[in-house]
C-alpha cells in the first residue's frame, strides 16, 4: 500500500523546488519528442537545441522554483517508459530514510534527484535520435553536440570555454563518428579515411549548390577568370577554358557547364560566409593558414581535373550529388611532397587503387599529400563538393630552413666558426671531385664540417623558440581573419574593413577598447590603457615577441578574407607591462 509507504521526501526544505524541475523537464521532454515526431526531422540541430533548452529550463526552475509546491510530499519520478510521469518514489530512495531521514553518506540529495530528471530526458532523446541519425557509431550525448556543426561556428554552447576547444569540437564534427585521436594517429599524413555518414543533410547550411546558384546571381561580376574562378575539362589531361576577358560572366558559365565544364571557385570564403567560418575554424585548430576550394561538375562525366596528387590534406566534403572517388598510392618520387604533383595519364595509375568509392551528399573523405586522386560524377544531375586544405609548407624541412639561417647568425659569437676555411680546398671538394673519396684532404674536410655542425648544437647556437615565432608570424600574414560575432566586433581592436563592390576590402580607422581614454584612441598602433584588460579573440589568431625596446602582439585580425595581412599590424607594450601578458 502506498499510505504504507514511509515519507518518501526525506530531504531538506531547500529540495522541495525539485518538484517543479522535474514536471518543466517533463513537460519539455514530451513536447520536444511530439514535435520531432511530425516533423520530417532530418536536421540534427534540433536535437541540439532541445537538449541545450532542456540544460537551461531545468537550471533555471531549480531556483525560480523555491518554495513552490510545499503540500505535495511525494515527488515525481521519471519512469522512462512511454514518457509517463507517477508519484511513486523508485525503490531505491526508501533507503535513504534508515540514514537518518538525510541523504545518503558523501551524496547530494538535489543533485540526485536532477540527475534522475537529466536521465529521463537523456533516454527519452536516445529514444528519438535512430530515427534522425542513422548511425550505428552514436554511443552516448556527447557525440550528438558534435553534429551541430553550425551551432560550434556560431560559438552558441561554448561562450565560455575556450576557444581552442570551439576549434576541437568543429573539426570532431568535420569527421564525425570518427574520434580525434584516432583519426590523427592512424589516417593524418599517413592513409585516406572515407566516412560515409549515410546523413544527406549533414552539411545542410554550409556550402551547397543554391550557394553558387547566389554567386551567380548576385556577386559573379565581382570574380576574376583564373584568380577567384577557373572552368576546366577533363580531355586526356586538365584543360582550362578561362575566357581571355578578366571579368567572369554569368551567361558564359551557364554555357560552359551546359558543355560539360566544370567550375572550381578559388577561395570562396573571401566572399561567402559558409566557407569563411570553416576556414577560420580549421585555422585554430591546426594552427596553420589552411584553404578551401569549391567544385562544381554537371552531368555524367569526370571531374575537371585529371588525376593528380598535391601538397596539402585534402579534406573533400561532398554537398550535393554523388561522385565516384579513386584514391591511389603515392608514386615512388611523390610520397609527402613539397610542391603540388604534374597531372598523371590514366594508364600510368598504380593498380588497384586504395580507395574506390562511390560518395553521396553528407560524405567525407580524406586524402593526405601526396596521394593520387581522380574524381567523377555517377549521376546526371549536377554535383557540388568542397576542398578544405591544410599542412602546406609546414614540414620539419620548412622549419629548419628558418632555424639553420638564424643558428650560423649566432654561431658567428664562437671563435671555431670565425676561422678562415683550408687553403685550396674547392680543389677537392664539390661534384667534379666526388669520385675522390680515397683523397685524405677530403675526408679531413668533411670530418672538419661535420664537427662543426655538431659544435653549432652542443654550444646552443640553435634558437629553435625565435625560428618557431617566426615561423609562426609567416603564416599569420597568411591567415584567414577570425570570423567575430557582433558583440566579439564591437570589443574588438582592429581596422574596419569594408567590402567594395569589386570584392577588394578598403581599410578604415581603428577601433579602440572601448575603456580607452579618448586622448589614447584613434592612433594606428594604439596602446592599451593601464586599466584595460586585452584578450585575443581566439587561440592562434596571434603571438607575442620581444621586440627591440618592446613587446609586440602581432595578431592576423587585420588581415583581410583572403588571408594576406601587413606585417607592421601590431601592438606594441612597453616592456613593464611584460608579466602582464598572459600566453
Amino acid at each position: 500500500d502506498d499510505d504504507a509507504l514511509p515519507n518518501p521526501n526525506p530531504f531538506p526544505r531547500p529540495e522541495r523546488p525539485l518538484l517543479a524541475t522535474r514536471i518543466t523537464t517533463a513537460f519539455l521532454v514530451l513536447s520536444t519528442v511530439a514535435f520531432l515526431r511530425r516533423q520530417d526531422a532530418k536536421s540534427v540541430v534540433h536535437v541540439d537545441q532541445a537538449m541545450q533548452m532542456g540544460r537551461r529550463i531545468e537550471h533555471r526552475s531549480h531556483f525560480l522554483g523555491r518554495g513552490i509546491s510545499r503540500k505535495k510530499k511525494r515527488p515525481l519520478q521519471w519512469t522512462g517508459k512511454k514518457g509517463k510521469l507517477t508519484g511513486r518514489p523508485p525503490r531505491q530512495e526508501s533507503s535513504r530514510e534508515t540514514q537518518g531521514g538525510g541523504c545518503p553518506p558523501e551524496t547530494d540529495g538535489e543533485n540526485s534527484s536532477a540527475d534522475d530528471a537529466r536521465s529521463g530526458f537523456d533516454s527519452m532523446l536516445m529514444e528519438a535520435l535512430p530515427r534522425l541519425i542513422p548511425t550505428t557509431q552514436l554511443q552516448n550525448l556527447d557525440a550528438v553536440r558534435t553534429l551541430d556543426g553550425h551551432g560550434i561556428a556560431a560559438n552558441k554552447h561554448f561562450v565560455f570555454k575556450h576557444s581552442g576547444e570551439q576549434a576541437r569540437e568543429f573539426f570532431q564534427w568535420l569527421i564525425f563518428p570518427a574520434a580525434i585521436d584516432e583519426f590523427v594517429k592512424k589516417h593524418l599524413d599517413k592513409e585516406p579515411r572515407v566516412i560515409a555518414r549515410g546523413h544527406s543533410s549533414y552539411y545542410q547550411g554550409w556550402f551547397q549548390l543554391e550557394h553558387f546558384e547566389e554567386i551567380l546571381r548576385d556577386k559573379i561580376s565581382t570574380l576574376r577568370y583564373a584568380y577567384d574562378i577557373d572552368v576546366t575539362e577533363f580531355n586526356n589531361g586538365t584543360k582550362f577554358l578561362n575566357p581571355h576577358n578578366n571579368t567572369a560572366n554569368r551567361n558564359e558559365i551557364l554555357k560552359f557547364m551546359r558543355n560539360g565544364a566544370s567550375i572550381r571557385l578559388n577561395r570562396p570564403f573571401e566572399w561567402e560566409e559558409t566557407t569563411w567560418k570553416m576556414v577560420a575554424l580549421l585555422d585554430s585548430f591546426f594552427g596553420v593558414t589552411c584553404g578551401c576550394n569549391v567544385y562544381i561538375t554537371p552531368g555524367r562525366r569526370p571531374s575537371g581535373y585529371a588525376p593528380h596528387a598535391n601538397d596539402v590534406d585534402n579534406f573533400v566534403l561532398m554537398a550535393n550529388g554523388s561522385m565516384r572517388w579513386r584514391v591511389f598510392k603515392p608514386l615512388d618520387d611523390g610520397v609527402l611532397p613539397l610542391d603540388p604533383g604534374p597531372d598523371i595519364p590514366l594508364e600510368h595509375l598504380p593498380s588497384p587503387p586504395f580507395i574506390d568509392k562511390v560518395l553521396l551528399a553528407g560524405d567525407m573523405l580524406y586524402i593526405p599529400r601526396g596521394w593520387i586522386y581522380f574524381a567523377e560524377n555517377t549521376q546526371d544531375a549536377t554535383s557540388c563538393h568542397v576542398h578544405l586544405s591544410t599542412n602546406q609548407h609546414h614540414t620539419w624541412a620548412d622549419y629548419l630552413a628558418v632555424v639553420l639561417p638564424r643558428a650560423v647568425d649566432m654561431a658567428v659569437q664562437d671563435e671555431e666558426f670565425r676561422k678562415t676555411l683550408p687553403l685550396g680546398w674547392t680543389s677537392y671538394m664539390g661534384f667534379q671531385h666526388i669520385g675522390n673519396g680515397n683523397d685524405e684532404r677530403r675526408k679531413n674536410f668533411t670530418k672538419k664540417a661535420l664537427d662543426m655542425l655538431e659544435r653549432l648544437v652542443a654550444k646552443g647556437f640553435v634558437p629553435l623558440d625565435a625560428a618557431a615565432d617566426e615561423f609562426a608570424i609567416d603564416h599569420l600574414r597568411y591567415r584567414v581573419r577570425p570570423f567575430l560575432s557582433r558583440s566579439q566586433m564591437k570589443r574588438s581592436l582592429q581596422p574596419k574593413l569594408t567590402l567594395q563592390g569589386d570584392g577588394s576590402e578598403s581599410r578604415g580607422h581603428r577601433e579602440s577598447l572601448p575603456s580607452m581614454p579618448a586622448e589614447e584612441a584613434g592612433a594606428a598602433n594604439s596602446i592599451p590603457g593601464k586599466r584595460d584588460w586585452v584578450k585575443l579573440t581566439a587561440e592562434n589568431v596571434g603571438r607575442y615577441v620581444l621586440g627591440e625596446d618592446c613587446i609586440r602582439v602581432v595578431h592576423c585580425l587585420s588581415n583581410s578574407r583572403g588571408g594576406l595581412g601587413d606585417d607592421s599590424e601590431t601592438i606594441e607594450l612597453h616592456p613593464r607591462f611584460g608579466p602582464a601578458v598572459d600566453a
